[in-house]
């Protein structure tokens, strides 16, 4: 459902995925808010450092490993059922996600 009471275990984020069924991940959310390398992806030695490395487990299943840029299209858009309980035609299209201070400073230069 959009509600995301059903994230499938084992996730550590609220992904993309609602709504749409692809578990992108979006480049500027990685970058800006975690410790994901635009160039060389997620730092193995971080992970180990503070105690999670489970999360490099199944090439980062947990924290995300399809890593797309703001504004790139997810796969076919709204599933019928979200788009059914948003009102929505099915297949809109659903884009990666920009942070929204990001956003704003594009909406402000124009």
């Amino acid at each position: 459902t959009m509600s995301g009471g059903e994230q499938e275990p084992g996730h550590y984020y609220v992904g993309i995925d609602v709504g749409t069924g692809v578990t992108a991940r979006s480049l500027c959310s990685l970058v800006c808010k975690w410790t994901y390398s635009a160039e060389k992806g997620w730092d193995d030695s971080f992970w180990k450092m503070v105690g999670l490395e489970d999360l490099i487990g199944d090439n980062y299943s947990k924290i995300g490993n399809l890593v797309l840029p703001p504004g790139a299209s997810l796969g076919s858009g709204l599933t019928p059922e979200a788009a059914k309980e948003l009102g929505l035609p099915k297949g809109i299209a659903v884009a990666a996600s920009l942070i929204d201070a990001h956003a704003g400073g594009l909406g402000v230069i124009g």
